[in-house]
């Protein structure tokens, strides 16, 4: 089917994206309302037409402006941790993103002598903040989604923490970059940064990966896209 056929769903989705209020979401907020609008594609038409490629460019492009802004030099980290109470072994994920979603930089790194899952997502952050720096980058935000590591950053109560070494670390290594802030969101949209972290566990190797992102890597990625059936017209 043409790709015209498919417009007043586009229309759709564009008027509800770009609706001043929704502008002030939070980011989960935004992950759920952009799921919500994506299933409103009628589940008939999906099983009995292929979405053209051009329509679910066009679609993606929407989701991507809203989700991530229009300003070029945006950029944000997602951190995420991974921790096995049995064994103490821990790991950690961050993903550097520019304006549009495409991976500047990420990691994927094993963390010795944690204690507990808490000091591993605040370990998290503080690999995000670190990634950043290192590579001179300045992002917007860290994005976690562990509520108590946030929260600890944010009131300076990690100092009553069993992490609080972490903690002291993050708020110094915030000062280099103070236009930068740690946001708390949905696991459901960090699950490439989680990914990342569970690597690291299961591997018990360290690494860092650039710009060209190795096409592995890339398969972990795409999963903070919005999946939609292809066809090859």
């Amino acid at each position: 089917m043409k790709k015209g056929k498919f417009q007043p769903y586009k229309d759709r989705l564009g008027k509800k994206l770009t609706n001043w209020a929704e502008r002030y979401m939070s980011m989960g907020a935004k992950d759920e309302l952009i799921k919500s609008v994506v299933q409103a594609i009628p589940i008939h038409v999906m099983s009995v037409f292929k979405l053209p490629v051009g329509f679910h460019e066009d679609y993606m492009r929407i989701v991507r402006n809203f989700w991530w802004g229009e300003d070029e030099n945006k950029r944000k980290v997602n951190v995420d941790a991974s921790y096995c109470h049995v064994s103490g072994e821990a790991a950690v994920g961050a993903v550097v993103r520019n304006h549009q979603g495409q991976i500047i930089v990420a990691s994927s790194k094993v963390i010795e002598k944690c204690q507990d899952p808490e000091e591993a997502e605040a370990c998290a952050i503080l690999e995000g903040l670190m990634l950043a720096i290192d590579n001179n980058l300045e992002p917007n935000s860290v994005e976690s989604d562990c509520a108590n590591a946030v929260s600890n950053v944010h009131r300076n109560t990690g100092k009553h923490s069993r992490a609080w070494v972490v903690y002291n670390n993050i708020e110094s290594v915030s000062l280099l970059i103070p236009a930068c802030k740690v946001v708390k969101i949905g696991r459901s949209a960090n699950q490439v940064a989680h990914d990342f972290a569970a690597l690291a566990r299961k591997s018990g190797e360290s690494k860092v990966w650039m710009d060209p992102i190795p096409p592995d890597i890339q398969e972990i990625a795409v999963k903070d896209y919005v999946s939609l059936p292809l066809s090859n017209i």
